[in-house]
């Protein structure tokens, strides 16, 4: 009888345990929930438009010139990247080339506007895509990251 007792007992011990185990990973859960839902409510309009935006590009038929702007695009967001991660010292040395391709990329925009007016494609997005520089870097790394999905 004892012994059984003794079972009964490990068994709600250890189902009392997994219960608790799960209420944390729910609260966890909850709270990387709540996280995300927070960046998604700081994320300003400009940034909600990005697909649209991408969208827009992705569909035009300057293939080249789209290709040369995806590459561009990818290269600012891999130094911005960079760049987060170094330490101040080396910051400071590649700050340039950050500015340098965040410019070229600026440019790569009103290239890829100007071509497509040409060639009689919607290129609204860029006027919707503003002059902010930080959106428009902020733009640079969502094409980066979608094109790294695409990859898969």
């Amino acid at each position: 009888m004892d012994e059984e007792k003794s079972k009964k007992r490990e068994k709600i011990s250890t189902l009392s345990s997994q219960l608790k185990k799960l209420s944390e990973e729910d609260n966890s859960k909850q709270q990387n929930d709540d996280a995300t839902k927070q960046i998604m409510t700081d994320i300003s309009p400009p940034h909600r438009n990005f697909y649209k935006l991408y969208t827009a590009i992705d569909s035009s038929k300057q293939v080249e010139l789209k290709k040369s702007f995806y590459k561009n695009a990818a290269r600012y967001a891999g130094l911005r990247t960079t760049w987060l991660l170094v330490d101040c010292e080396q910051r400071i040395l590649m700050d340039e080339e950050r500015r340098s391709a965040h410019n070229v990329f600026i440019d790569a925009c009103n290239i890829m506007s100007r071509n497509m007016v040409k060639n009689d494609e919607d290129a609204s997005w860029r006027k919707e895509l503003g002059d902010d520089r930080k959106v428009i870097g902020d733009f640079a790394c969502y094409i980066s990251f979608v094109l790294e999905i695409k990859a898969r």
